[in-house]
């Protein structure tokens, strides 16, 4: 039997076959596991940034006097914070200066415009702008769908 396993190892077939199929096997079950390992990151990370933008728009939502929209799952949380975090900063410094600092940070000192069909009320497009900025610097600073630091030194 030796003699024959010698001929079939020094034959065209394992030269051609067996070798790229014994080395691809492996290459590709690392290369599945590590595509797995970045989506799941990517996830964690895009889950991460979702948070918070959630808790920025409920914050600016609340600073301006906007109903909030029914949250579940998973967005309840940082929203909850947002609203809370808002509300305690309203009750330190007042809604006024909320809004102001919110203009001066996120929106170029600028006032969101008024909206024309209800006096009092702003245009929700402004409010957008400022809470995806707002969400984005918190998702920078890596406080995790927290109050930005700045925000909570006023």
């Amino acid at each position: 039997m030796l003699p024959e396993a010698g001929a079939l190892g020094a034959s065209e077939f394992f030269a051609t076959w067996a070798g790229p199929i014994g080395w691809a096997v492996p290459i590709s079950l690392g290369i599945r596991d590590a595509l797995v390992a970045a989506t799941g990151a990517a996830r964690a990370r895009g889950e991460d940034r979702g948070n918070c933008n959630q808790f920025a728009a409920a914050f600016v939502r609340e600073s301006y006097g906007f109903s909030h929209p029914a949250y579940s799952g998973s967005n309840r949380a940082p929203a909850q914070r947002g609203i809370s975090g808002a509300r305690a900063l309203a009750a330190r410094h007042g809604w006024v200066q909320v809004q102001r600092r919110l203009e001066r940070d996120f929106n170029s000192g600028l006032p969101p415009r008024s909206s024309i069909s209800q006096a009092g009320h702003f245009l929700a497009s402004d409010l957008e702008v400022m809470w995806s900025r707002m969400g984005e610097a918190i998702f920078a600073s890596h406080e995790g769908g927290e109050m930005p630091r700045a925000m909570q030194r006023f």
